[in-house]
């Protein structure tokens, strides 16, 4: 029977899954379907997830081998963003219309051509070029394949925060394994090599989507190309009207600001704080990033039980604390073994913070707007990805680096009082 999801003003399904007793919560029962679905998500993500840590420790030198200047490797690295900052928003919207599966396809294979156009770049010009296809991809397949989980996790009520935990950890292994692979590829095959086997293996995940992957929301009735400009406008704007209304969503994109700040001060600050203060090396900092990427494995999956069994606010709570405490003890550190706990407590807070976050997400989120949801999430971190990494940078240079890590904690934590605030307005 179709959900009552309450008043979408407020966003408030009937049953929150509170302090579930795990007495009541039947056992998990996968389809052969549903087993099918999740293992593609799961390689899905993984690649994807595998193939951005290998590009991104090649991409820096990559550009420089062609001579390009430094402020130019910066354009080629932040391009990407800009081009999914301009498409998050339309990508959902289309998701939602023609279903989850052709922009999932279109998607990866733009994702793919653009990759492979990097490796063959001769100059700014066409690297620049094949970078913003790699972006547009990304924004197109990414909002489809976020809309394709939750449809398929919404099957499993009591057991999505599990379902997305183990999910999530397979792109927490990526991490880790990514950037060793990308730099040991790059230095037997050349610069390139990580940039065509990336390319190479998204455009093999199309004809994988096409034929492993039922459709789970069917096109609307009026064709594509029949489609009016201004009525399509129309139902965007209302779909995203009525998402920013919603309480819960409303704390999920505070949330996200949070996660993407915290994550703008661990790759623009973190290395120049380890660099200064600690004379961390290239391997360092590459230990030290994998490090709290392993923690990001046990983190994910445990989020999301404790999710399921206590509750997603508390469990998003938890992570976020956990995070924002990692970042205002950072500078405090004086020795090897408390940097390295700290940075352990990190990505252990931020994998929980993301599972439970996605469990909530689920819950308050209608069929037909999933789509338009993951469309706002990735704006919002996008957005963040660009402000905020050239913010703290800013703080760290002309204040101190304990600044920047304390502007990152004050951040996270006052998001979480916030959503806090709302969950007790709510309760009231």
């Amino acid at each position: 029977p179709p959900e009552d999801h309450g008043d979408p003003s407020q966003g408030s399904p009937p049953e929150d899954r509170e302090h579930k007793d795990p007495a009541d919560v039947p056992p998990l029962v996968l389809t052969k379907e549903s087993k099918i679905q999740l293992a593609v998500l799961a390689g899905n993500s993984l690649l994807l997830q595998l193939g951005i840590g290998m590009i991104i420790p090649c991409l820096p030198a990559y550009a420089q081998s062609l001579g390009l200047t430094e402020a130019s490797v910066g354009m080629v690295v932040a391009v990407p963003a800009l081009a999914r900052a301009c498409l998050n928003l339309p990508a959902g919207s289309l998701t939602d219309i023609v279903g989850r599966k052709v922009p999932m396809m279109a998607g990866s294979f733009l994702d793919g051509v653009g990759c492979i156009g990097t490796a063959v770049a001769g100059g700014l010009p066409v690297m620049v070029g094949a970078r913003l296809v790699m972006g547009s991809g990304s924004a197109i397949a990414g909002a489809a394949g976020a809309a394709y989980s939750m449809d398929v996790l919404a099957k499993f009520p009591d057991h999505k925060g599990r379902l997305i935990g183990l999910l999530q950890a397979g792109g927490a292994l990526a991490w880790v394994l990514g950037p060793m692979l990308g730099g040991l590829l790059a230095e037997r095959g050349g610069i390139a090599l990580p940039f065509y086997l990336v390319g190479g293996s998204l455009l093999a995940m199309v004809p994988v989507v096409h034929f492993c992957l039922p459709e789970t929301r069917p096109a609307a009735a009026t064709p594509l190309r029949q489609l009016q400009i201004r009525p399509l406008l129309a139902s965007a704007t209302g779909s995203f009207g009525e998402l920013l209304r919603q309480r819960e969503q409303q704390g999920l994109l505070l949330m996200q600001f949070a996660l993407f700040t915290g994550w703008s001060a661990a790759l623009a600050v973190f290395p120049l704080y380890a660099a200064s203060e600690w004379g961390a090396s290239p391997g360092d900092l590459g230990y030290l990033y994998s490090l709290s990427s392993v923690l990001g494995i046990v983190g994910s999956p445990l989020g999301g039980l404790v999710a399921d069994r206590v509750g997603r606010r508390p469990a998003i709570v938890f992570g976020a604390a956990a995070a924002a405490a990692a970042y205002g003890l950072l500078p405090l550190m004086e020795s090897h073994s408390g940097l390295l706990g700290v940075m352990a407590l990190l990505g252990f807070g931020e994998a929980f913070l993301m599972s439970s976050m996605a469990a909530l997400a689920n819950d308050c989120t209608r069929e037909e707007l999933r789509g338009a949801q993951a469309a706002l999430m990735s704006q919002v971190g996008d957005i963040t990805f660009v402000v905020m990494p050239i913010a703290l940078t800013a703080v760290a240079t002309q204040v101190s680096y304990g600044a920047a890590f304390g502007c990152t904690s004050a951040i996270m934590a006052g998001m979480n009082v916030a959503l806090i605030g709302s969950a007790m307005r709510r309760a009231a």
